[in-house]
């Protein structure tokens, strides 16, 4: 496992939001998603992002 300081655009097969950092709020879905893959999947665990936003919630 290597911890990586920033995150990499479009590296990420799956982005799972488990906490709701002040700093992904700040984000916003668009450049969330751009750090996915093309075909990637985003797990809203926080609800932090509207709905339509996101592939998955609880």
């Amino acid at each position: 496992l290597t911890l990586s300081e920033e995150p990499q655009q479009g590296d990420y097969d799956a982005i799972i939001m488990a906490v709701s950092h002040d700093e992904f709020k700040e984000m916003g879905a668009e450049k969330i998603h751009a750090l996915g893959k093309p075909a990637h999947v985003l797990y809203d665990l926080k609800y932090v992002l509207d709905k339509e936003s996101v592939d998955m919630r609880l």
